[in-house]
């Protein structure tokens, strides 16, 4: 991790805030032109996907770009941080056996007596006793790996006995069984079937408590209920496989500012994820959405990082974040959090690009040209305001874009988090721009307005604080990524 050095040994440069003048000159600087090459550089022929050589050729052109400006490394000589991430295959559909308290076993094959629904490591159990919770028994059992733990009813059902046994839910037992006795779950599935693959990080591999959520399907399901097994035993065969995998960090360190020597031990984060799922030939639907997603954001942000550069340096060093596995549960985000260029508690906030690359017809009769998510979370967008920034509170607030990009896991890990963004949220489905149709006018002209965002924060002006009970406590529970 990189520390500021002690504040009583350091000769401080003094810095002032920009005049209008200077901050229309920087923010002049940020063109279509330049956005244009980003994104066309960044949008190659195989995709984006973690760990394949379109990601790693991404990663290559954003350094190349970091070094280009002069910007520090995050830490060391390298502006890669490398992220320790597993490919978790099933070899074959997993197995689950029962025994009676006679000592006879039964068992069933995935994706025909039960789905799996894996939350932990992929990995097997042993021999686990099987206790059930009821809505009936006033009890809150302590969540142990060594349990198989079964709710038996509906959804509705399952809830109100998590409410009424305090439990939040059933992860910190070894194996989680759905016994749900209505018509559909009655019926068995078509075929065996093996999960997804699944991708974590080595850490959250290593400290997984697995607990995987289980639900009992046709013949399984009935001898369950009629003999009442006592243990439980789930068989898996996995294969690991090592994912090539980096964030892009960059910073320009801070010099502090008039009689504000501490600025300078603080820092603002600035970020957008660079890979994607999207394959696909040039003219593909996913191949398209490369360049209207992702692609847009890190556009915006290298243009931010070539404005700052190029200027007086910020009274607050700014971090560049340029994060991979967003699509997988957030690993790149989590991993530069458990890492972070400057430590968490000296960050006074983190803004997330996200999507610039066309105009959101909800914001068609206002002054502003993009959103910000969370406004109700702490008072930066209001503080901001007053420095002659436009930007509008996020207009689809059905969608929750506040958990969706992560900000509220990010305000968990203890920063003001909130993203930047101009997308359609409910008008994107069946929308397709190719990378030749952005509106590259307004994509030049949401990042300068997100330039005057980040330099309220880097020079000073802006201190953003929680708004009373507005911090997130938690993530569990809440909507999160997909793991594709």
């Amino acid at each position: 991790m990189f520390r500021i050095p002690s504040l009583l040994f350091v000769p401080f440069l003094v810095t002032a805030p920009l005049t209008g003048s200077a901050r229309q000159s920087q923010e002049a600087a940020i063109t279509e032109a330049a956005l244009a090459g980003h994104v066309k550089a960044l949008v190659g022929s195989e995709g984006r996907r973690l760990g394949s050589a379109g990601a790693r050729a991404a990663a290559d052109y954003i350094a190349a770009r970091f070094e280009r400006l002069g910007l520090k490394p995050g830490e060391g000589d390298s502006y890669s941080q490398e992220l320790a991430l597993i490919d978790l295959r099933y070899e074959a559909p997993p197995e689950l056996v029962f025994t009676l308290e006679s000592g006879e076993k039964f068992s069933g094959i995935s994706g025909v007596d039960f789905q799996l629904f894996p939350r932990g490591c992929a990995a097997g159990t042993k021999n686990l006793p099987i206790r059930s919770v009821s809505i009936f028994k006033k009890f809150a059992p302590d969540p142990d790996p060594r349990v198989a733990i079964y709710v038996e009813g509906t959804a509705q059902r399952r809830r109100n006995v998590l409410k009424t046994s305090k439990l939040e839910d059933l992860r910190g037992f070894g194996l989680e069984l759905e016994v749900n006795v209505d018509a559909r779950h009655a019926k068995p599935l078509n075929k065996p079937s093996a999960p997804r693959p699944k991708i974590l990080s080595r850490s959250e591999l290593d400290r997984s408590e697995g607990c995987e959520r289980i639900v009992l399907r046709g013949d399984m399901l009935r001898r369950f209920v009629t003999d009442g097994p006592v243990s439980a035993q789930l068989l898996v065969q996995v294969e690991e496989t090592n994912i090539p995998a980096v964030n892009l960090v960059a910073r320009i360190p801070g010099v502090g500012a008039q009689g504000r020597p501490e600025l300078a031990g603080q820092a603002v984060i600035v970020s957008a994820r660079y890979d994607t799922p999207g394959r696909g030939s040039p003219n593909s639907a996913s191949r398209v959405a490369q360049a209207v997603d992702e692609a847009t954001g890190v556009a915006a942000l290298l243009e931010l990082a070539e404005a700052f550069a190029g200027g007086d340096p910020p009274a607050r060093t700014i971090v560049f974040v340029l994060s991979c596995g967003w699509e997988y549960d957030r690993l790149g985000l989590d991993g530069y959090l458990d890492d972070p260029v400057v430590p968490i508690e000296d960050t006074v906030a983190w803004i997330n690009l996200d999507r610039f690359g066309r105009s959101d017809p909800k914001l068609a009769d206002e002054e502003a040209r993009i959103w910000i998510t969370g406004e109700e979370r702490s008072d930066l967008h209001e503080l901001t305001l007053e420095y002659g920034t436009v930007i509008a509170t996020d207009p689809h607030p059905n969608s929750r874009m506040y958990v969706v990009l992560g900000d509220l896991e990010n305000g968990a890990r203890g920063v003001i988090s909130h993203s930047l963004s101009s997308f359609p949220v409910e008008r994107s489905r069946g929308v397709i721009l190719g990378v030749d149709e952005m509106d590259y006018a307004h994509l030049a002209a949401a990042t300068r307005d997100a330039y005057a965002v980040v330099l309220s924060l880097a020079d000073g002006r802006v201190t953003p604080k929680w708004r009373d009970g507005m911090r997130p406590k938690g993530i569990r529970g809440l909507l999160r990524s997909k793991n594709r």
